[in-house]
Parts: structure tokens; C-alpha cells; sequence
């Protein structure tokens, strides 16, 4: 990591992102103007942001209204990490589950508050029935229960939320564009490659001379809100989708 943060200092040179500073407090903390307690945080999740020649962890904290991003970049993060960890021991560790491998998403939830202490396994099925009930539909596949095709799923998505966030357009030529979209002084990076369908998983293909965590994850395609929409596999596989993290055809959230 040490070696990727110098190559990040080197070509990022004169175009330093403006990082809101943290600050901890007997409460809980600010990030900027915004102030949150800690009995106000319901789950953490921490990430990481793929921007080709590094990336950034992130932690996202949620309760009630809008999220909350902390980047290991701002200032009084380390300050920020160690209280958090105190905070909420579960936490502890996170570098395990984010770090490696290098440029993967490795999206996981670390905490989550739960009624008496009980934490469901989310089964496929149960990953549908939430985002139904999420959607307020009666229709618990939001649509015809089968495989969409490619022409079905043309179009420009959105994916993410607080600053994790992208689009992706899935060209008819077998073509797509993928932009990581710029948050906290960042510059917004587009990349390309080709896409193609198999059964109900969306597979892709970065383009010549590109890393391969330049791509979406592979992904399963769905109807969703009687659209057309997917979600990486692997986050369906071990329950950790949710409205957000659901690529679904722009301006449509």
C-alpha cells in the first residue's frame, strides 16, 4: 500500500483532492459541517475504490437519512479508525476482509445493529423479497421471472451512493463504458470493454491494455421495478445487496 500512495502522490501532483478533516469528539464526530453520534450509526461497511493505479478505502456508516463516506485519506482518519474501533469491536480487523486482493471492491459489512442481537443469513430469495419490499411492488421478481437479453439490456445504469458511485453503458454493439464518478476533488475515469450475456449473468471484458479491475464484477441481470437491472454476483451470493448497490437504468432511483 505504501508503494501505491507514492505513485498516487507522484501523478496526482498539483491536483490534490480538498479532504474534509474528521474530528472526534465525546459524542461521536464531524466530517466537514456534519456532525453524527455514535448511537446514530445502525451499520458499517468498509470498501475500497478502484481507480486504476491505486485505490482508497472507504468506510460508509448508516442510520437513519443520508449516509455517511469516511476516507482514509482525510485528515484525522487514523484518530477517527481507532476510536471507531473502540466503538464498536467487530470492527477491529477490518483490513483483513478489505485489503487484499489489490483494486477489488471487497465490499463487507462489519457491523450491524440487530433486535436482540440476531443476524439473518440473507438467502438469495431473501435478497429479492428485500428489494420488492424496498421497491413497495406486489411482484417479488418486479417483472417476468426469466433471463433478459442483451437488447433488453442496452441502456445507461447507475450504481451507488455518498460518493461510491458510477454509470455504466451497455452499448448494442457489445460495447460498454464504465465512469467512476468523481467525489471529494477526485477527477471522474471512464474505461471500456465489451460485455456479453449467458443465461441471466452479465459478463465483462475490459479493453486491450486494461486491468481486469477495470471492469463491473460479473453480474446477475434482473427485472427490478419491472425494468431492466443487475447486481455483482458476489454480492448476491453473501447477502450484502441492497437498494444502492443495484445497477438500475439511470435517473430511475
Amino acid at each position: 500500500m505504501e508503494i501505491l500512495k507514492r505513485l498516487r502522490e507522484k501523478l496526482s501532483r498539483g491536483n490534490e483532492p480538498q479532504w474534509e478533516v474528521i474530528a472526534v469528539d465525546g459524542s461521536g464526530f464531524s466530517v466537514g459541517a456534519r456532525h453524527v453520534q455514535w448511537s446514530w450509526v445502525e451499520s458499517i461497511a468498509a470498501f475500497k475504490r478502484d481507480l486504476v493505479t491505486y485505490d482508497d478505502v472507504y468506510f460508509q456508516l448508516e442510520g437513519s437519512g443520508e449516509p455517511v463516506l469516511v476516507c482514509e485519506e482525510q485528515p484525522g482518519f487514523a484518530a477517527w479508525e481507532s476510536e471507531l474501533c473502540q466503538r464498536f469491536p467487530g470492527v477491529a480487523g477490518w483490513q483483513n476482509h478489505v485489503i487484499q486482493p489489490a483494486f477489488a471492491e471487497n465490499f463487507t459489512v462489519l457491523y450491524r445493529r440487530t433486535v436482540l442481537g440476531l443476524m439473518p443469513t440473507l438467502s438469495r430469495a431473501m435478497v429479492v423479497l428485500m428489494l420488492a419490499v424496498a421497491a413497495g411492488c406486489a411482484s417479488l421478481t418486479d417483472g417476468p421471472d426469466r433471463p433478459l437479453t442483451a437488447p433488453e439490456l442496452v441502456g445507461t445504469y447507475e450504481f451507488g451512493r455518498a460518493g461510491f458511485a458510477e454509470t455504466v453503458e451497455l452499448h448494442a454493439d457489445g460495447s460498454y463504458t464504465r465512469t467512476l464518478l468523481g467525489h471529494l476533488g477526485q477527477d471522474s475515469a471512464s474505461f471500456d470493454g465489451t460485455w456479453r450475456v449467458e443465461g441471466n449473468r452479465i459478463l465483462f471484458t475490459p479493453g486491450a491494455g486494461l486491468p481486469s479491475s477495470s471492469a463491473p464484477e460479473p453480474s446477475e441481470a434482473f427485472f427490478y421495478r419491472h425494468k431492466p437491472a443487475f447486481a455483482p454476483q458476489r454480492l448476491i451470493k453473501f447477502g450484502r445487496v441492497d437498494d444502492w448497490f443495484v445497477y438500475v437504468p439511470q435517473a430511475s432511483r
